[in-house]
């Protein structure tokens, strides 16, 4: 696998980083740990691995650190592409509805009860603890969470960072 090419999210779960800020020293620990389990002379299957590992360890080196969780770098553009038909449909919420991108997750809050129809014709799901909707493109492998723990509102933005996305006569795409 070429280095040039591998995504970072990509490199950071092949060598099992999950968080931020990933200092140098935390590569290499990460990528040693791993290496020790699939090296070809301890683990005869583990050669396709050990070079996805080696890809994965000279794309971070190739970084500027401390590396920054990808969402607080403004990397979420990406994701404002994927999720760009989702939020053209809630462009049409009044401005008082708050339409966030926090992580792979887009959250809706605010009076949203009169638009809940609307919110479930576009996808999203109640968070009943939350009190929030969100959308969550599961088609996307990429996004999936290694956490199982519960997070939250103000953690998961504390993690991962947060994009408003405007909604109303104001309306700005993301």
């Amino acid at each position: 696998m070429k280095t040039a090419s591998m995504n970072m999210n990509y490199a950071l779960n092949l060598l099992n980083i999950q968080h931020f800020p990933v200092s140098k020293q935390q590569v290499k620990q990460a990528y040693k740990s791993q290496a020790k389990k699939y090296h070809p002379d301890i683990n005869p299957t583990g050669e396709t691995m050990m070079q996805a590992l080696n890809a994965a360890h000279e794309r971070l080196l190739d970084c500027e650190f401390p590396i920054e969780s990808m969402y607080k770098q403004g990397v979420n553009h990406d994701l404002s592409a994927i999720y760009s038909d989702t939020i053209a449909k809630l462009q049409d919420l009044p401005a008082s509805i708050i339409v966030e991108l926090k992580g792979a997750w887009l959250w809706v809050s605010g009076d949203t009860k009169p638009f809940k129809e609307t919110l479930k014709e576009v996808g999203c799901r109640w968070h009943s603890k939350k009190k929030q909707w969100y959308f969550y493109d599961y088609k996307q492998p990429r996004f999936r969470s290694f956490s199982r723990g519960a997070m939250t509102s103000e953690e998961i933005t504390e993690r991962y960072g947060s994009k408003h996305i405007r909604t109303g006569r104001n309306a700005l795409t993301a």
